[in-house]
């Protein structure tokens, strides 16, 4: 008599055998996914070992066909001499390139410590933007030098994120054709006019750009820079160092910005055109600026902001013994109604209080004078 337990359905239920259970247990689970899924889990790891799983069996044989991501990094070849080693990354590449020039993919990854031949670069950035790909990160190790219509002709590319670019940009270079970029990150870029450019002032419209980034970011051969950026939410802009002399004027034409973060030495003039400004965080180091450029970097920023803005000053490294800066001559602060500042010396405090007349929330962190 079978003493097999009964389910809630009145249906029999029969035990495993040991073999059964250890064969449930090991059971490939990943493969019976569909190919699709298969192929998005892939493109998070590098493109050589996503391509090394072909050889598990015959169902993962072509599964590299439906990845969606390329990520190349040349550390992934340090098992060999440098010019050994350089020579198989670049046949890798090529040959990867190749295979999947008719690939449905979203997004390609360029990472590179070594130093190679620009027009290699160059070509392999042209091949995968001619993918019609969403998202393009290139991360170098040395400055190339290229022309705008390397990037800002692509009306498909939706992300753009770029270390140690040089980039011409025409005067005459239409750069509403980035139609459908979204987010833009610059890391220690610079970008120029050519000789063209006789007012020295450069336009850029980005009608679909929501998140603009930059570290280091520099301009040459340009006193103003304008940027038409409707849809525009966030913007964070930062200097690390003051290797540079230059100085320019950045407008943000943003009817929708929300969010704005500037750190590090004060360089440029920002200026923003909105009136839906929520927050605002800035960070600056002294960097032998008198603390009357300072306030005026700070309220050109504030001259147009809503009351309700909520503002996070961080003013450091300032040596206030004998100092000879001239409070008074700090411009007023507008309509702000709330102001957080972080060592600030006492002095330039009495200033600030001075010209916020509207003040309701002081959030204070005082250093010794």
């Amino acid at each position: 008599m079978d003493s097999s337990p009964i389910d809630a359905f009145g249906r029999r239920k029969h035990k495993l055998s040991k073999r059964q259970k250890s064969n449930k247990e090991g059971q490939d689970l990943t493969s019976n996914l569909p190919n699709h899924v298969i192929g998005h889990i892939l493109s998070f790891l590098p493109t050589k070992e996503a391509i090394h799983t072909s050889v598990l069996s015959k169902r993962w044989l072509y599964l590299g066909t439906f990845i969606t991501g390329l990520n190349f990094d040349d550390r992934d070849f340090y098992y060999s001499s440098c010019t050994i080693r350089k020579k198989s990354f670049i046949d890798f590449v090529d040959r990867a390139l190749l295979h999947w020039n008719s690939g449905g993919f979203q997004s390609v990854s360029l990472a590179l410590l070594e130093t190679y031949d620009s027009s290699c670069i160059k070509k392999w950035i042209s091949v995968v933007l001619n993918l019609r790909i969403k998202k393009l990160c290139v991360n170098l190790q040395n400055e190339l030098a290229v022309s705008s219509d390397a990037f800002f002709k692509c009306r498909f590319l939706e992300e753009l994120i770029l270390n140690r670019f040089a980039i011409t940009v025409s005067s005459f270079v239409c750069l509403s054709s980035l139609s459908s970029l979204t987010i833009l990150k610059l890391c220690r870029t610079k970008i120029s006019c050519d000789s063209s450019n006789e007012s020295e002032t450069l336009t850029l419209n980005f009608p679909a750009l929501r998140k603009y980034e930059t570290l280091d970011c520099t301009w040459s051969g340009v006193k103003s820079v304008t940027l038409q950026v409707p849809l525009l939410e966030v913007v964070s802009i930062k200097y690390t160092s003051v290797s540079r002399d230059s100085h320019v004027e950045i407008k943000f034409y943003a009817s929708r910005l929300t969010k704005f973060c500037y750190s590090g030495f004060v360089l440029d003039t920002i200026l923003l055109d909105t009136d839906s400004l929520a927050s605002a965080d800035i960070s600056l180091y002294n960097n032998e600026k008198s603390l009357q450029e300072i306030g005026m970097f700070v309220s050109k920023l504030l001259s147009i902001y809503p009351e309700s803005l909520k503002l996070c000053v961080c003013i450091k490294q300032f040596v206030l013994a004998g100092s000879k800066h001239h409070f008074t001559d700090i411009p007023p602060f507008g309509m702000l109604s709330y102001l957080e500042l972080n060592f600030v010396g006492c002095e330039y405090l009495l200033s600030i209080l001075l010209k916020t007349p509207c003040l309701k929330t002081l959030v204070l962190k005082v250093c010794h004078c």
